[in-house]
């Protein structure tokens, strides 16, 4: 009896000091906002100017491994901004150092794989039933899936917008992929080693079988470029065992990269993964079965990733445009037009005067407004 006296004395006082804390924490009742309501306030909207100037990037941003998501190619000029072009330079790494080739490898053909980016929606299919996969012989059904790639820029020069894209060895040692690097940086180019009249449109492969419908090969949807075989099987795969392809450290000093191009100086742009581009060495070896020596085929990539350094390369002409007179920050009475251009070129700062803000901060103090919301209006010309 006793115990459950001292158990209610215990809960009522915990009740009666919760209570008390309670009611103390209490505030006053809360004003915030009270004055958008007091004698028939209404919301009104101001205008206030502000000084919008141009800014001077010296066309130039940086573009390297850590900053670079998606790398751009190709070329665009109109009235305004005068022409601007980009191409992109990268190391490369072999998937594994000291490679064995195999006995008696020859080099059937390299390419260079990119992945530019295209509506998945936009689709035509081909669909060749009675193929004949060339390798073996074997009746087989070949499905070409196309699509166009995502542009911007000028895309029905002569018809449709043809771009000749170019492939050209770096001569320069291009550095850890941690430097900084910015997109006016030049790098010195040598062999030309692959070209392709590139049309916009990209496309996949799927080959099956005839007799049981299993796949052959299937290649994802990729923009492909021929390289220079002789050059790859002298360069690549006759050194497997030496020096030059022991290691990482010495690989890029030996092959220091390539750079990809266009010709053209009007055009498009297209964006595509850096960090998936990839060149495959098609290649055969001798395969011994007892007294039997056959040729195999084999595959050896050679990653252009995020391992390596690389970055976007810009490069501007705006000769006898009106952007050219851009020349430096106006931020004390702004300009009267605003040259606004991505990829490292100009761009535009807008700043409140200080008088205005003055003002509103004496009508904040004097007259109790409240901001409910803040909007900059630009017009485009």
């Amino acid at each position: 009896m006793i115990n459950n006296i001292q158990k209610l004395f215990k809960i009522t006082a915990s009740l009666v000091i919760g209570s008390v804390i309670l009611w103390s924490c209490e505030p006053d009742a809360d004003q915030l906002g009270s004055q958008f309501f007091q004698n028939g306030a209404q919301g009104t909207e101001t205008p206030y100017p502000v000084i919008a100037y141009n800014v001077k990037n010296n066309d130039t941003i940086r573009t390297d491994a850590a900053r670079l998501q998606s790398a751009t190619l190709g070329a665009f000029t109109e009235p305004q901004f005068g022409m601007q072009k980009s191409s992109y330079v990268s190391q490369a790494r072999l998937s594994s150092y000291a490679p064995d080739f195999g006995a008696n490898p020859v080099l059937d053909s390299a390419v260079l794989v990119l992945k530019p980016l295209y509506p998945t929606d936009s689709v035509t299919t081909t669909t060749v039933e009675d193929y004949i996969y060339p390798v073996g012989t074997v009746a087989a059904k070949k499905v070409v899936s196309t699509y166009p790639i995502t542009k911007y820029g000028r895309t029905k020069i002569g018809g449709k917008t043809l771009l000749n894209i170019n492939i050209n060895e770096v001569n320069d040692f291009l550095a850890s992929n941690t430097d900084k690097v910015y997109s006016d940086r030049n790098v010195a180019t040598g062999t030309l080693l692959g070209t392709k009249v590139f049309d916009g449109n990209i496309n996949s492969v799927k080959i099956t079988k005839d007799t049981d419908a299993t796949t052959i090969l299937e290649r994802a949807v990729s923009l492909r470029i021929p390289l220079d075989t002789p050059f790859f099987q002298n360069k690549i795969i006759t050194k497997g065992s030496t020096p030059e392809l022991a290691d990482a450290a010495s690989f890029i000093r030996y092959f220091k990269g390539l750079r990809i191009s266009v010709d053209e100086n009007d055009g498009y742009f297209f964006n595509f993964n850096p960090n998936s581009v990839v060149i495959n060495l098609y290649y055969k070896k001798n395969k011994v079965d007892g007294t039997t020596t056959t040729r195999e085929q084999a595959v050896f990539a050679m990653d252009l990733g995020s391992a390596n350094t690389h970055f976007s390369q810009i490069s501007f002409d705006r000769t006898g445009t009106p952007s050219a007179s851009v020349i430096s920050a106006n931020q004390l009475t702004g300009d009267s037009r605003l040259y606004a251009q991505g990829m490292g070129g100009p761009g535009i700062g807008l700043r409140v005067p200080l008088a205005t803000v003055d003002a509103i901060k004496a009508m904040y103090k004097n007259d109790k407004i409240g901001i409910i919301s803040a909007k900059i209006r630009i017009y485009t010309d």
